[in-house]
């Protein structure tokens, strides 16, 4: 199994694609809360080429009052020749994330999700504005 392999059998996902959900530590709620609350706060480059086949995994590790520790850009998928796309879809995860701070999530589960892994998939959203 290789890096990106482990990363996606731990990931949140985002866009209105379906996806598997990790559901082994954080409660179905909570993985619906962190995403409606991120959702809100994300406006992907949806003008630039190729978005819908880029891809941006983030960690996130967050403090019990739902502030940010930290945020790393995990991964980015890229098509060839798409350096810009790219870059600014990384930046449009990054800044919805720390728009979103401080998440508001149950303390009694602090443990589970005080670190996790998130996937921003923008093809969902550019194919849901053509349809």
């Amino acid at each position: 199994m290789n890096k990106l392999q482990a990363l996606l059998i731990t990931l949140l996902c985002f866009g209105l694609s379906s996806c598997t959900l990790n559901t082994n530590s954080l409660s179905k709620q909570t993985l619906i809360s962190i995403k409606e609350q991120t959702e809100k706060n994300w406006y992907p480059p949806v003008k630039e080429l190729n978005i819908e086949h880029v891809r941006v995994i983030l960690y996130i590790s967050l403090n019990e009052d739902g502030s940010l520790k930290e945020l790393e850009i995990k991964d980015v998928i890229c098509p060839p020749n798409s350096d810009k796309t790219c870059k600014l879809t990384a930046k449009s995860c990054t800044e919805a994330v720390k728009k979103t701070i401080p998440y508001k999530l149950p303390l009694t589960e602090y443990e589970t999700w005080k670190e996790f892994n998130m996937l921003f998939d923008p093809s969902a959203i550019v194919k849901a504005e053509i349809d």
